[in-house]
């Protein structure tokens, strides 16, 4: 967001409708991915139908429990 801000407001002063159409397609966009993320989650969980019991939701913690350890030991090692 800080790089976002410093264009605009570095170009504020010299072109200020570019700097808020800057502003608003940043501040869309933003906004868009957020809605989105909130409007397909319940599409998807209803899709996938997972619970803590599930099989899928197992692969997926045993496959994040590997990467951690394996981020672990490449930290410790290098």
């Amino acid at each position: 967001m800080a790089p976002v801000l410093a264009l605009v407001l570095g170009s504020a002063a010299e072109r200020v409708w570019l700097s808020a159409g800057l502003l608003a397609a940043f501040a869309l966009g933003h906004g868009a991915v957020i809605v989105a993320a909130g409007t397909l989650s319940q599409t998807v969980r209803q899709y996938l139908n997972w619970d803590s019991r599930s099989r899928g939701t197992l692969w997926i913690r045993r496959i994040c429990g590997v990467l951690i350890a394996a981020g672990g030991i490449y930290l410790m090692v290098g």
